[in-house]
């Protein structure tokens, strides 16, 4: 009879959303919008030491995958890496990059002469900050250049691309502007500096070009004009056990809001923008429409203090940022985006996180959106522990997920590499 009691006490205790870190924290995958008509994981693979490693980042190539992120080394040193993997994701070469010590990756892109870019930070020994830290290598992940910024702070990158007109644009921090650490630099070979920008916000976590060799970026500001606090975001139904979020809630202390902004290919600012729902908002990818406006997801409604109020939040906007809708998703606990892919048919997929539905504390979030922002299916993927995806891309018909894992392997954290099913077979 105890054991009966015990076991109802702990069932309602989650349903109300206490114990958030306990593996019976979530509801089936099952009871998700759409979720008889998702993808399914075909295969995955788990790649790490003893300790803390992660894949932040991924590319589909045409005999394979390469994952950017940081690795263990044997003798307990964080550095910048990059795996190349075959279609199946059997390991095909592993390479470390120290740069003054310590070492990470958070984006990796493929160049025009058939290499990568990775970028990221680096810390030497006993620093107090990061630097931004640019690696160009070759397809087999030999060093051609790099480049270690070397300024006071905290600085990095947590996203580049290669622009057509030729050079390299990072997205990332710069702590020397006491006004702003969100942070655009444009880069040529062999990452010689050619302009650098400092925006009013904490830090920026995505970009990508536009037209006219623009550059558009998102990220996250805590200056949030009185014009921006109307927004509220439309809500999809709520699923039949959805009442609310977590009974525990704490209020921020801080507020934060999307940043948008678009540059030119001399880093003249274009526009600027800030979207906010409530709490600490936070963007961290953007894609392009076809009628050359925008769609940008993240994380809204929570903060540092309150993880569990954050839904995943998308805004999408004409060409010139004015909001055309805002959609919210999420159930009763914390539920994160990352990352955003464009499709042909006018929708969009979105990855990261969620600990309302799934096996574990948390599982990769997998939904679909339409051009309106309903939901066509949702997943999530993972095992019983903290399964989290960082970036998604599309790969033979399908989907191919990176992030990190603590459910597989013998670390604290592996990488985490997961190809979801073609879409051509559901």
């Amino acid at each position: 009879m105890k054991t009966k009691i015990f076991i109802y006490i702990l069932l309602l205790a989650t349903l109300l959303g206490f114990g958030a870190d306990c593996v019976f924290a979530q509801v089936p995958a099952t009871s998700m919008q759409g979720n008889e008509r998702a993808p399914e994981p075909v295969w995955a693979r788990h790649f790490g030491g003893d300790e803390d490693d992660g894949a932040y980042a991924v590319l589909a190539l045409e005999d394979g995958y390469a994952i950017a992120g940081d690795c263990i080394t044997e003798t307990g040193d964080r550095q910048m890496c990059l795996m190349k993997l075959g279609r199946h994701g059997d390991l095909i070469f592993q390479t470390r990059y120290p740069g003054a010590g310590v070492s990470a990756a958070r984006a990796i892109r493929t160049t025009n002469d058939g290499g990568f870019v990775l970028a990221g930070s680096t810390r030497g020994p006993g620093g107090n900050g990061t630097d931004l830290y640019v690696v160009k290598v070759d397809n087999d992940g030999d060093v051609e250049w790099s480049r270690i910024s070397q300024d006071r702070g905290g600085d990095f990158s947590e996203d580049i691309l290669h622009a057509r007109g030729g050079g390299f644009v990072s997205a990332g921090r710069n702590a020397l502007d006491l006004k702003g650490g969100y942070n655009l630099v444009k880069m040529n070979k062999p990452g010689t500096v050619v302009w650098t920008r400092n925006f009013p916000g904490e830090q920026a976590n995505a970009i990508i070009e536009i037209e006219s060799g623009r550059i558009a970026a998102i990220g996250v500001t805590q200056d949030i004009p009185e014009s921006a606090r109307p927004i509220r975001p439309e809500e999809n139904p709520k699923f039949p056990w959805v009442e609310a979020k977590k009974l525990e809630t704490r209020a921020c202390k801080e507020e934060g809001g999307f940043l948008f902004t678009v540059v030119d290919w001399k880093g003249a600012v274009v526009n600027e923008r800030v979207y906010w729902n409530s709490g600490y908002d936070v963007g961290n990818a953007i894609a392009s429409t076809s009628d050359n406006g925008f769609v940008m997801v993240g994380s809204a409604g929570g903060c540092t203090a309150n993880p569990g109020g954050y839904d995943v939040w998308v805004v999408r906007t004409d060409s010139t940022g004015d909001t055309l809708w805002t959609k919210s998703f999420g159930g009763v606990l914390e539920d994160q985006a990352y990352s955003i892919l464009a499709e042909d048919d006018g929708g969009f997929v979105i990855a990261g996180s969620t600990r309302s539905w799934g096996q574990g504390e948390s599982d990769a979030l997998l939904l679909k959106i339409d051009g309106r922002g309903s939901v066509l299916w949702s997943t999530a993927v993972g095992g019983p522990g903290n399964d989290i995806c960082y970036e998604v891309q599309q790969a033979d018909g399908g989907y191919i997920l990176s992030g990190t894992t603590t459910s597989y392997g013998e670390g604290d954290t592996d990488m985490y590499l997961v190809k979801v099913e073609s879409m051509a077979k559901r």
